[in-house]
């Protein structure tokens, strides 16, 4: 059952919110269908670009036997929180419940099932397009989408080659690093193939006038869909380059 009713909380009326524990046989107040009529025949088009809000760090404590403790800092924007349990071996994400505080304490069972948490920022108007398995914390770990060991690098536009060359200083204990485009209207970032045993790396076929945003890092980025932007090397190819 998605969604929310007449006797919902205000955050619950979307579609996003997902309630479990409904028993298919027998009837609800509260569950329906609303049926509408198009004038004139034809449904007029529509389309509706939601807001995103960020991804909270998340750090999960296991308390006792059977408690894990989630805690997060706020996230701008956000007035609730809705907290998922994301079963490994099965692949399955259930929503527990949702709070307005920054923690929550999940009661957990001894089934011989591996579980991680998923917490995502909710609005009137936004939501956190997080639930899904790279996001998910195990108890007495910290999932934090950029904890990675991102580097400082330098970028050169070379004229002549049309190319644009990225560098940057080895880091110790790597042998390879992962080379990312980011698209900051997006926060996306899309990998490029992995540099081995080298410290730079060129793309050629710069586009005149455009601006180039890179990430560089020792270890690959779990959450590519969210970046915060850390560690970003800009380049602006001039205008009329060939």
């Amino acid at each position: 059952v998605k969604g929310g009713s007449w006797c919902s909380d205000r955050t619950d009326c979307r579609t996003e919110y997902r309630k479990e524990g409904r028993n298919p046989s027998q009837g609800y107040e509260d569950v329906g269908f609303r049926v509408i009529q198009v004038l004139g025949g034809e449904e007029p088009e529509q389309k509706v670009e939601l807001a995103t809000l960020d991804a909270p760090t998340v750090k999960a404590e296991l308390t006792s036997a059977n408690a894990v403790k989630l805690s997060w800092k706020p996230v701008d924007g956000a007035v609730e929180y809705q907290i998922f349990e994301y079963c490994e071996s099965t692949g399955l994400v259930r929503m527990l419940d949702k709070t307005a505080k920054n923690s929550f304490t999940v009661e957990t069972t001894d089934d011989g099932n591996s579980y991680g948490y998923i917490v995502q920022p909710i609005s009137y108007t936004a939501i956190c397009d997080n639930v899904s398995a790279e996001y998910a914390v195990k108890a007495n770990e910290t999932k934090n989408k950029n904890s990675v060991k991102t580097i400082t690098a330098s970028a050169e536009y070379n004229s002549k080659k049309n190319s644009i060359t990225l560098s940057w200083e080895p880091v110790d204990g790597a042998d390879s690093y992962y080379v990312y485009r980011y698209y900051p209207d997006k926060k996306l970032v899309s990998r490029h193939p992995k540099i081995t045993d080298k410290t730079s790396c060129s793309y050629l076929n710069a586009e005149a006038g455009k601006t180039y945003y890179f990430v560089v890092s020792a270890e690959e980025l779990s959450d590519k869909k969210n970046y915060d932007s850390s560690s970003i090397v800009k380049i602006t190819v001039p205008k009329g380059s060939e």
